[in-house]
């Protein structure tokens, strides 16, 4: 009894080293949604996703890692015809549309568009691209520097295409560990407009 009971915890011993290396490099699951698979666990990693979203023109990426008061604001002023507040020279009730008519884009695809807060601003900005009327522009791996670092909040310098050549974008940490960008500020804007905003 004593042999089988020392075999045992034996066993045991040498078991517990490969249990413990199949712990370390056990992966996680995948991401089980588009959303997921978006890295938002980080200040540093919310800056560079929207960073690199927003220069390559995916700004539906980019509205996933805005907050939730940012994506308020945003469609709030679109809904208001203040495309003017965040796009210079913008034409009122033009945002989502361009230059289409109601009739050149179809009521299904319209009603789509405005019930999805992510496509909203896609075809915002897309609009706003073609008709060089970007509040500002940024490239990928622009240069950033922090310049406020708090436990739920963040600001950070982040070099800039054109004018503004410097645009500042500050981040907050939401209720679920998970972190946003709340808005981007330069020298002709409003500081406290939200995703951004023009005096």
């Amino acid at each position: 009894m004593r042999i089988v009971l020392a075999l045992t915890v034996a066993l045991a011993a040498l078991a517990l080293p490969a249990m413990a290396q199949e712990a370390k490099t056990k992966t996680p699951p995948p991401p089980r949604t588009y959303i997921e698979s978006i890295d938002r666990s980080s200040s540093e990693a919310v800056l560079r996703g929207f960073v690199e979203a927003y220069a390559a023109g995916d700004y539906y990426r980019a509205w996933v890692l805005l907050s939730p008061e940012a994506k308020t604001a945003f469609t709030n002023k679109l809904f208001e015809f203040n495309e003017a507040q965040l796009f210079p020279g913008m034409e009122a009730g033009t945002g989502a549309l361009g230059r289409q008519t109601t009739d050149e884009i179809g009521l299904d695809i319209l009603k789509e568009v405005n019930l999805e807060g992510a496509l909203l601003f896609d075809r915002t900005m897309v609009h706003a691209k073609a008709e060089g009327l970007l509040p500002f522009d940024l490239e990928p791996g622009a240069f950033s520097s922090a310049t406020f670092e708090h436990d739920d909040q963040a600001r950070y310098m982040v070099e800039a295409k054109g004018e503004p050549a410097v645009v500042i974008i500050s981040t907050i940490k939401l209720s679920d560990g998970s972190w946003r960008v709340e808005r981007v500020v330069w020298a002709a804007s409003d500081p406290e407009a939200r995703p951004w905003g023009l005096k």
